[in-house]
């Protein structure tokens, strides 16, 4: 028997090895809410949630009859969003958009919850339903604020997520087709905002998060890290800016250490070789080749390394910019982009190589400004 047993476990380890396994899912999400995240939590009779990252903050407000969205699902949710506007380039999206089941279950599925956890308050379709309307419903604002010695300047985006939608839902009969006929339209800026400088993440691995939102946060923001540091090169993150940046829910410094740790092991259950320690200082984050990453830069990357206008000296691209920005981690490099040329103007300066006086710029900057 303990023979058999033994070859059964042999032919089931073959089977694995041998069956294609279903390659990962690639989504997008929005670097801004990459960098400052939702609420963990619901706080009752509180309607605005902020977090700050270097000179980004951004701010959520709610309706008070609606509620702030919360937890994990309005992650799922944003990363949904965000892979679809990539996907389709459309504001209107269609929710559980599939050519063979458009049902409520099969959007479920598509955005990792289960849509087999019962019928009462807390199953994952009513959850699901009432995060929607939290998120859809609420207004988002992107702030900058790049201020140095050379000058004081303001930035932000104030944003509905979806000022339009129709949302059916028959708890009765999930599968029935024709009644989701559900969609929502996103707002023109926050359509704009979130495809611009989308961060690739593997919905896979994201979804097998779903249970914890600080795991799942501190997943995607180490991809998105990951993508700007060199092999071998290593950088240290305090527990304070990672409490100001994830962890507003949570009140003493040590309760957040001790929900870090537990994150930090939810997120090496899916991605084993995440390169997370955490040391006296803080959050060590080691870079790893990137064909090791969970999900792979975009394989077009070298066509945005092309100037739309030469003849403009301040012109830069998004790749120009991407690599300026390694040299001033925290700031907004579309932002800076914009006061360099505001002072180059100023100074009556026309630099004949762009991308290495902006660098040159944003240096001098973190130097003054940190």
């Amino acid at each position: 028997m303990a023979e058999k047993g033994q070859r059964m476990k042999s032919l089931a380890a073959l089977a694995r090895e041998t069956i294609p396994q279903e390659p990962d899912k690639r989504g997008y999400l929005a670097r801004e809410l990459v960098q400052c995240t939702l609420p963990h939590s619901n706080h009752k009779d509180v309607f605005m949630h902020q977090r700050k990252d270097g000179n980004l903050t951004v701010t959520i407000s709610a309706r008070p009859d609606i509620g702030l969205p919360y937890g994990a699902i309005p992650r799922l949710l944003m990363l949904w969003i965000t892979s679809e506007a990539m996907r389709t380039r459309e504001r209107k999206l269609v929710l559980g958009s599939c050519e063979k089941d458009n049902s409520l279950n099969h959007f479920l599925r598509e955005v990792g919850l289960s849509p087999a956890t019962g019928g009462g308050k807390r199953s994952d379709a009513k959850r699901l339903r009432d995060q929607m309307m939290r998120l859809f419903r609420a207004k988002i604002s992107f702030d900058y604020d790049p201020s140095s010695r050379t000058g004081q300047a303001d930035a932000w985006l104030d944003m509905n997520v979806a000022p339009k939608g129709y949302l059916w839902w028959d708890f009765t009969q999930p599968d029935q087709r024709l009644l989701f006929d559900s969609w929502i339209e996103l707002d023109e800026t926050f359509f704009q905002a979130i495809i611009s400088n989308a961060v690739p993440v593997n919905l896979t691995m994201a979804g097998n998060l779903k249970r914890s939102p600080l795991a799942l946060d501190l997943f995607v923001w180490t991809t998105y890290r990951l993508y700007r540091m060199r092999d071998g090169e290593e950088i240290n993150v305090s527990y304070a800016h990672l409490q100001r940046q994830f962890g507003t829910d949570y009140n003493r410094a040590d309760n957040f250490r001790t929900y870090l740790s537990a994150a930090i092991v939810k997120v090496k259950t899916v991605w084993k070789h995440a390169p997370l320690e955490l040391t006296q200082r803080g959050l060590k984050l080691t870079g790893i080749q990137q064909s090791k990453l969970p999900v792979q830069p975009e394989a077009k990357q070298r066509a945005l390394s092309v100037r739309r206008d030469p003849s403009n000296p301040f012109e830069l691209s998004v790749n120009d910019l991407f690599k300026a920005g390694e040299h001033a981690p925290g700031w907004d490099p579309r932002v800076m982009r914009r006061e360099w040329e505001t002072w180059c103007k100023a100074e009556g300066i026309t630099p004949e190589k762009p991308l290495a006086h902006f660098i040159s710029f944003l240096k001098t900057h973190k130097k003054l400004n940190g």
